[in-house]
């Protein structure tokens, strides 16, 4: 066979070895999605701490995150022991803690999820502190009566719906001779945010502010007391009555008063000037009570029966406003003395009568 023949029948046969490689041989992804698992039940929990008591502003990098995704994964070709496929899940701003993500190549196709265990690593499109102090903020606007200390000290947690973004990228290997296919996607995943509880912010809490004791408006004049003294009399007559007593006050203050009798007698206004709460004597008043005439009544209030009398006096407030008044009653029966023996043998002899 000629030089070039021989050559065009290599070239052939080279050409139909690599076809029938390419279409046995060739892998490719035949189906692939993932989503988010509802509600935030599985969710990962990232924890943020307050390294002043100010604010949160650290991540706890020591803390595990498990992040979960839903899978459906599928390759054209399995190859023996399902050796074809490979994948590879990834959260931004995390990195993955050892070999701990699932499910494991070989169970690629027969997995309904993919989780893994990462730590944080850099804020990406959220940063976890700021949603603690986001909310914070909201707490503050409406609970007005707390500081942010008191929040602070007792931490709160933050559900927050589609934190993070999560990747799976599938490698689906040739089972022979071929090529490989591969494909990626992304999901968006809740998160709770831990915001935990500071110390230091416990001990910054305003110290409540001692309730001023609320002064009681009490009026100047806490009592008064006012007597005749007999307040009852029998005897021989003119007599005199005393009009006694005192006035006690819950504080400093002027106290003006008067006296004032059933018979529209007033006398002069009296002044008392109290230094603090006290009680002081008020004016002495008095009074001269004769044998009433047979004919003469007594004025407004008052009152004669026969040699009996009875009048008042009333001790009248005039100033502050807060006025009072008390009065003394008195009754007098004027009595003639009845003569002794003695009087009666010495008295002279009548002129008889003839």
């Amino acid at each position: 066979m000629p030089r070039s023949g021989t050559a065009a029948l290599l070239f052939t046969t080279t050409l139909l070895v690599a076809v029938n490689i390419n279409n046995a041989n060739a892998n490719s992804v035949k189906k692939l999605s993932i989503s988010a698992q509802d509600g935030f039940n599985q969710a990962p929990v990232i924890t943020v701490y307050s390294s002043n008591g100010e604010r949160w502003d650290k991540v706890d990098k020591t803390k595990i995150s498990q992040f979960s995704i839903n899978l459906k994964a599928e390759c054209k070709y399995e190859g023996k022991g399902n050796k074809a496929y490979k994948g590879r899940m990834s959260v931004s701003g995390f990195s993955l803690v050892g070999d701990s993500a699932e499910p494991a190549n070989f169970l690629i196709p027969h997995s309904n999820e993919a989780s893994g265990n990462y730590s944080y690593t850099q804020g990406q499109n959220l940063s976890p502190s700021e949603v603690c102090n986001d909310e914070l903020n909201k707490r503050l606007s409406s609970q007005p009566t707390l500081s942010k200390y008191h929040i602070l000290a007792k931490g709160l947690n933050v559900n927050y719906p589609a934190a993070f973004t999560v990747g799976y990228h599938l490698t689906c290997k040739p089972t022979g001779l071929g090529f490989t296919d591969s494909a990626s996607k992304t999901t968006q995943v809740n998160a709770k945010i831990a915001c935990l509880a500071s110390a230091i912010a416990e001990t910054k809490i305003p110290k409540p502010k001692p309730k001023t004791a609320t002064a009681m408006l009490l009026p100047l004049i806490k009592s008064i007391k006012f007597k005749a003294t007999p307040s009852t009399y029998k005897g021989s007559c003119p007599s005199g009555i005393k009009f006694n007593g005192s006035i006690s006050s819950n504080n400093a203050g002027t106290v003006k008063y008067r006296y004032v009798s059933h018979d529209a007698k007033v006398s002069p206004t009296f002044t008392l000037k109290f230094n603090k709460a006290s009680t002081l004597a008020v004016r002495n008043w008095h009074r001269t009570v004769s044998k009433p005439e047979a004919s003469s009544t007594l004025a407004v209030k008052g009152a004669s029966s026969n040699n009996t009398i009875s009048g008042w006096y009333r001790l009248e407030v005039l100033t502050p406003d807060t006025k009072g008044k008390v009065t003394a009653k008195y009754q007098v029966e004027c009595i003639e003395p009845t003569p002794s023996r003695a009087q009666i043998k010495n008295e002279p002899l009548s002129p008889s009568h003839e």
